[in-house]
């Protein structure tokens, strides 16, 4: 992948960047030539381009999807992108359904600048508070739309200890004092390739 200068943790390193192309390659041959016939595409993606929590880089990703798939070639695969590969700047959310809701209406407006391509995906996306946290982390099932709702976003619900402050879906549990419906269901995801359990981030560490 291209990457940008390195600044320090007190700039916002993608701040003024227009839409940056990527450089992809294959990790082996082999996967390759399975690419047009597998069931997932898992895209890892360079530190530098990846990791920016929690500053915003959906500008300087607004491409990057597209120039992947454009990449892959014809495929039926699912692609999964890394956590937080697209993040946007949002208003900071309360421990509510309400307000978790209005927090994934922001995401969807953001999306809506986002050359999606053409594949069916599980896409990370987050909204943060600038300089702050990761305030709401998502991976979002998408086959071309550019509308987020709780029927197609995985919440992330388990926090890493920094986290336990800021992560709106763990602070909505707390209140709750349960996990709510909506966001149980919503992790069994119905595919081309058949269901999908998603796990977001640190949610994995539940089974432990």
């Amino acid at each position: 992948m291209e990457t940008t200068t390195a600044m320090t943790e007190e700039e916002d390193p993608f701040a003024g960047f227009p839409p940056q192309s990527i450089k992809c390659q294959w990790l082996t041959e082999r996967d390759r030539e399975a690419a047009p016939s597998a069931d997932i595409i898992r895209l890892i993606v360079d530190d530098q381009r990846g990791q920016c929590d929690p500053w915003a880089n959906d500008v300087y990703q607004q491409h990057f999807l597209r120039d992947v798939q454009d990449f892959i070639g014809p495929t039926r695969a699912i692609l999964v992108t890394d956590a937080g590969s697209i993040k946007a700047y949002i208003k900071p959310l309360t421990a509510t359904m309400d307000s978790l809701r209005l927090g994934l209406t922001d995401l969807s407006r953001v999306l809506s600048e986002i050359d999606l391509g053409n594949m069916e995906m599980l896409v990370g996306i987050d909204g943060c508070i600038r300089d702050q946290s990761t305030h709401l982390q998502t991976v979002v099932h998408l086959q071309g739309e550019h509308l987020i709702s709780q029927a197609i976003a995985v919440v992330k619900l388990y926090p890493t200890g920094a986290e336990r402050a800021n992560l709106v879906g763990w602070r909505v549990c707390e209140a709750l004092g349960r996990v709510p419906d909506e966001l149980i269901q919503a992790r069994r995801i119905n595919t081309s390739v058949g269901p999908i359990l998603v796990l977001v981030c640190n949610d994995a560490a539940i089974f432990s």
